[in-house]
């Protein structure tokens, strides 16, 4: 509760306990009261009954009691409320505006009354805070009871407030500052060093032998000297410390199981000339970088030496290169933070730099097909062509040719054709070159010089033979150029066919191209004795005797014979032979010749021999055919000339032709057969010349020669002087005179 203001008389008593780190101040007060007045109940907080706090900023609650002399009535009311400008609920820091309180519980049943007060440390921070505690009886006649309380926060664990009371409740020994440092200045050992004594509650020196040790608080600057001194007989003795940076500062004195103390400590700036020491520099690694120092005096790549203040600080700064990475201090500082060091003697630092790993890149090149594999492993190219190897490795690229390929030599970090060792000091590309290995093919052509093949890819240009190397794997297409008069008619070897010819080189290979004329002459004759003509699909033939036409190579020629009608074809020849039927097809691979064979058709000549007066004879042909001596019939080619002749027996004679297209009495006739003919021969007997002279020295007149003298009237008449043939020996002739027949 808050309480109501009241016009009091202040007692002015207060406690004060140093070593609690609580001030309680009480404040009694009373109104000017009556003489009926009643008493009052008093409230009296004995010394003995407080214990302060032990609060830690990591604490979370603090819990102290206060011990009231006399009993209070039921129901009494305790609050506690915070003072202004100080802050107990939260107990954050002073300048924050105090908010809320916090409650105490009260025991009315025990004579005296025990106060229990908790304070929550939400914020954990350090400082000092303050408070007031308000006890108040309801209807006394008594202003309230005010206890003011302080609770310090130590910043860590070990201050000096650490372990005030043990396990019972019950005071430790505290340490107490008997004498306080003086005569500082800076770096130089204080005129007056310090005495720390552990002492009870009671102020009695206690023979302790635990160390105490020393410090600056609240401040990075170090207490240089013997820092730590064991108790000896409760007497803790400082020696040799100093301070290297002027200034104010707290000295706090702690030990193990006992609480500690502070002292105020001035360390004044000296006149006097600044002792300075050397500080050594050196940097060592494969990599590069500088090192630099503030206060300056530092800035080296290698080694130096600065001198610096004696007791002075100096901060070194290492900055690796762009191809390096500062790996870490050595000497008088370790790690890889900063390094601060303190000029109390000579001082030596080793920061290391290590060069970064270098990248090796590996690359194929060529037409072939190839590897690149490294050792150490790390490259394997054409699947992991660049690797970072640590810097100046000896790295041995291997290179690995395919089946059908050549490792033809290196480039760029490497050259020629031996083992390719690099050294990774710094980033380099090695270039390996695989060609591909060659295999010859030959082309061997059949032709005339017009002809030609060709390539692709190029390497095979000729008409006759020649070699091309190509390589090992590669396709290659072959064309076959034919010349204007040419065709080409196929590959033989290692293509087949008459397209291009596509070969995969893999060994030596030959391949044959075959050229042909593009046309060739085919001639047609016509034989026998018969009448026909030839005549060819496509055009070209077409006659009765011989004739010839060119054909393109390749294509058939079908030739047809056809007789007229006087005859038959007979049959082939030449490229047809063995062909039947007057059609037959030549195909166009060369120069040809057919023949075609047309026989006259037959016709019957019939032969009669005639004879008279006993008269004998034969006739015979040419050709042969006939030959009788009466009749015979034959048979001759249409159109045959059939040459008869008559030959007389003996004591005959021939006397004529007669029928067909014979006539005459010359025993030869020549007749063509072009149709049927019927040819008499006739024969007689031979005939005389009779000749009749006149004779005497008569006259008279032959008139007549006749066979019967019984037809004179009817006779020829005969004239002297006439020869005048008669008819076959044997014959009797009469003569017919006029006159006197003597």
């Amino acid at each position: 509760m808050t309480p109501t203001p009241r016009i009091f008389k202040r007692l002015g008593r207060a406690l004060y306990i140093p070593a609690a780190g609580v001030i309680l101040l009480l404040n009694c007060g009373r109104e000017a009261q009556t003489p009926t007045a009643p008493a009052v109940v008093g409230i009296d907080v004995p010394a003995s009954a407080v214990r302060a706090p032990a609060l830690q900023a990591s604490d979370e609650s603090v819990e102290f009691s206060l011990t009231i002399g006399a009993a209070l009535p039921a129901p009494a009311v305790v609050s506690l409320t915070e003072k202004s400008g100080g802050r107990l609920t939260g107990l954050t820091v002073k300048s924050v505006v105090p908010t809320g309180f916090v409650a105490a519980t009260l025991d009315g049943t025990s004579t005296p009354t025990k106060l229990r007060i908790a304070v929550t440390n939400n914020a954990r921070a350090s400082g000092e805070y303050e408070g007031s505690v308000f006890v108040d009886a309801p209807g006394a006649d008594r202003s309230p009871l005010e206890i003011r309380v302080k609770i310090a926060v130590a910043a860590r664990s070990g201050s000096a407030d650490d372990d005030a009371y043990d396990g019972n409740g019950n005071a430790r020994p505290a340490l107490v500052v008997t004498r306080a440092p003086a005569g500082a200045v800076t770096g130089v050992a204080f005129t007056t060093q310090p005495v720390v004594e552990l002492r009870n509650a009671g102020g009695q020196l206690v023979k302790g032998n635990a160390n105490v040790s020393a410090s600056l608080e609240g401040t990075a600057v170090a207490l240089k000297g013997l820092t730590t001194v064991r108790l000896v007989d409760g007497v803790a003795r400082f020696s040799n410390l100093s301070v290297g940076v002027a200034g104010s500062y707290t000295m706090l004195f702690t030990a193990e199981e006992f609480r500690g103390t502070r002292a105020s400590l001035v360390v004044a700036p000296t006149s006097a000339p600044k002792v300075q020491s050397g500080l050594q520099l050196t940097t060592i690694g494969s990599g590069g970088g500088v090192v630099t120092s503030s206060p300056a005096g530092i800035t080296c790549g290698t080694a130096c030496v600065a001198s610096f203040d004696s007791l002075s600080v100096v901060t070194l700064t290492a900055t690796p290169d762009a191809n390096s990475t500062f790996t870490g201090w050595s000497g008088a500082c370790t790690g890889t933070g900063g390094c601060a060091v303190t000029m109390d003697g000579k001082q030596s630092v080793t920061a290391t730099f290590t060069h970064k790993p270098v990248t090796l890149t590996a690359a194929v090149a060529g037409n072939g097909g190839g590897s690149v594999a490294s050792t150490p492993a790390g490259v394997s190219c054409p699947t992991t062509c660049a690797f970072d190897f640590a810097y100046a490795a000896n790295v041995t690229l291997t290179p690995t040719a395919d089946a059908t390929s050549a490792f033809t030599g290196w480039s760029g970090a490497c050259t020629g054709t031996g083992a390719c060792v690099v050294a990774a000091t710094s980033a380099q590309t090695v270039t390996a070159t695989f060609t591909r290995r060659q295999a010859p093919l030959t082309v061997k052509v059949t032709g005339t010089p017009a002809d030609a093949v060709w390539s692709s890819p190029a390497g095979i240009d000729c008409g006759l033979t020649c070699v091309g190397s190509f390589d090992l794997g590669s396709a290659v297409t072959l064309t076959a150029k034919p010349g204007a008069a040419e065709i080409f008619t196929g590959w033989s070897g290692a293509c087949t066919g008459n397209g291009p010819c596509a070969i995969t080189i893999g060994s030596s290979q030959t391949v044959n191209a075959t050229f042909a004329p593009g046309s060739f002459t085919l001639s047609a004759i016509v034989i026998g004795n018969g009448v026909g003509t030839v005549t060819s699909t496509p055009a070209g033939i077409s006659c009765g005797t011989q004739c010839s036409a060119s054909f393109a190579n390749g294509s058939p020629v079908t030739f047809t014979a056809a007789p007229d009608g006087t005859s038959s074809f007979g049959g082939w020849a030449g490229a047809c032979a063995g062909t039947s039927g007057p059609v037959c097809t030549v195909p166009v691979t060369a120069s040809a010749s057919v023949t075609a064979t047309f026989v006259r058709n037959a016709a019957a000549l019939s032969l009669t021999v005639a004879t008279s007066g006993g008269a004998t004879g034969s006739v015979t042909s040419q050709p042969i055919g006939l030959s009788c001596s009466a009749s015979c019939t034959s048979n001759f080619t249409i159109g045959t000339q059939v040459t008869l002749t008559a030959q007389p027996g003996a004591g005959s004679r021939f006397v004529e032709w007669s029928g067909g297209t014979c006539s005459g009495a010359f025993g030869v006739c020549a007749i063509n057969s072009f149709a049927a003919a019927s040819v008499t021969a006739t024969f007689a007997p031979n005939s005389f010349v009779l000749t009749v002279a006149r004779a005497g020295n008569g006259g008279g007149t032959v008139l007549k020669l006749l066979k019967n003298p019984i037809n004179v009237a009817s006779g020829g008449g005969l004239l002297a002087g006439n020869n005048t043939a008669f008819g076959g020996t044997g014959e009797q002739y009469y003569l017919c005179l006029s006159g006197v027949l003597t």
